[in-house]
């Protein structure tokens, strides 16, 4: 064999060498990739099932925590602003941070009357006719969905003014313009409602903000503020039985911090006495 085929094939096997450890070397980069991404998701799955282990009793001891604060309540009045303030229950480096929603500020779809219903956004006489002859009591809101005629649409517009969950009583502290005109606040009496809650300055979670007592003394606080007709008198008088200034259901929306990593959040409903719903998210 002359030296141009030895030369030949010596480049030809070192060329075949090359490709082998390109092939070997790629080989191992899959490996490495695949033990890293297997071991990657078993870290997620670890934490995930830490963050449910642990943070549901965070969540559960925040509620007790709620539950407790509630019976010991030194006010006889709930207002929107003090609900929403951010509360913390700590145990040892983990914490949950919750803040609440009042149940009371909607309408309850199972005491409520049709032409109460008819009033609220996405309603009408039909409809609300519908939702008023099912079977009650729903055990959650979205049941009213199997109601005829309630498509997702309508939905999407009424079902923040509704609730399962109160015990039938608006809060005026907490309740929007558009519950208050269903229960039968004309225009004005709702917007004088909403001005003495925002205060002097007309921003609403502002120091100088207003609330009501007794529900039943309505008249006479919004009297100090502005003068009310004979009929919105009556209106108030007729309507004071339907009407509270406690919450009593809220929904607690809580975030929870496992060893200071930010873990699963929570929304629960609950009463007086006991959680009514659980979600996690």
């Amino acid at each position: 064999m002359n030296h141009s085929q030895k030369s030949y094939l010596f480049r030809r096997v070192r060329g075949t060498i090359l490709i082998a450890a390109i092939w070997v070397l790629v080989f191992f980069v899959i490996l490495s990739v695949g033990v890293s991404a297997g071991i990657s998701a078993q870290i997620r799955v670890f934490k995930k099932l830490e963050d449910l282990v642990l943070g549901a009793p965070l969540a559960r001891s925040a509620c007790l925590d709620i539950i407790g604060e509630r019976r010991d309540a030194e006010k006889d009045f709930d207002t929107a602003a003090d609900l929403a303030r951010v509360r913390v229950f700590a145990a040892g480096n983990s914490r949950a941070e919750y803040s609440l929603a009042d149940e009371s500020a909607r309408i309850n779809l199972n005491t409520a009357s049709a032409e109460v219903l008819a009033r609220l956004p996405g309603l009408d006489p039909v409809l609300a006719g519908n939702m008023a002859r099912a079977p009650r009591p729903f055990a959650v809101p979205e049941q009213a969905r199997l109601v005829e005629g309630i498509d997702a649409k309508v939905w999407a517009q009424c079902q923040g003014y509704l609730t399962v969950y109160s015990d039938g009583k608006v809060n005026v502290n907490t309740a929007s313009a558009e519950v208050l005109r269903a229960l039968g606040f004309d225009e004005d009496l709702a917007g004088a409602v909403l001005d003495l809650r925002a205060g002097p300055d007309g921003v609403a979670g502002t120091d100088d903000d207003g609330h009501f007592e007794d529900a039943g003394a309505m008249a006479q606080a919004l009297a100090r503020e502005r003068t009310l007709s004979d009929a919105q008198r009556s209106a108030l008088g007729l309507l004071a039985g339907q009407l509270s200034v406690r919450a009593s259901a809220l929904t607690a929306s809580i975030r929870t911090f496992i060893m200071g990593r930010r873990g699963v959040d929570y929304t629960v409903v609950l009463d007086q006495e006991k959680i009514r719903r659980w979600s996690e998210q």
